[in-house]
């Protein structure tokens, strides 16, 4: 930096921090994916339940190890759970995708014969909420000072 540029410099760990940080995001995510869709897959493809029933059983089932895990892994938060700024804002954001995928996985029953579609209109619709889920929980509920 030169002596006539007032800029602050960036903190060198921050963008190596924030990277960490959304790579972690992403292993958290892939193994909520893997979780959820096997699910899925057994419930709707190999128990025969329909596709709404089977993708609500799949979300909860999914959501309480994407919680835990983007919680200490992630965000490195390890003292008491707080139910009105952690666990109510991570399951509204659960319930977003739940419903969003909900409504996907009714329309593919209904218009596709493959089973497969289920998991895809599924997987489709999570990954419209990804993106906003990662700023919320970075900017909002797990928010670090930088």
């Amino acid at each position: 930096m030169s002596t006539t540029d007032t800029r602050a410099p960036l903190e060198p760990d921050s963008r190596d921090a924030l990277s960490q940080k959304m790579m972690r995001y992403c292993g958290v995510s892939v193994i909520n994916l893997v979780v959820g869709q096997s699910l899925l897959f057994m419930f709707h493809a190999v128990i025969g339940w329909g596709a709404v029933v089977s993708n609500l059983l799949a979300v909860f089932g999914s959501a309480v190890p994407a919680y835990q895990l983007s919680r200490k892994w992630v965000w490195r938060q390890n003292g008491a759970h707080s139910m009105l700024n952690e666990v109510l804002p991570f399951w509204g954001l659960a319930v977003t995708g739940l419903i969003l995928s909900t409504l996907a996985v009714g329309y593919a029953e209904r218009n596709f014969e493959a089973d497969i579609m289920v998991n895809v209109a599924s997987v489709a619709a999570f990954g419209v909420v990804w993106i906003v889920k990662f700023v919320v929980l970075e900017r909002v509920m797990w928010r670090t000072a930088r």
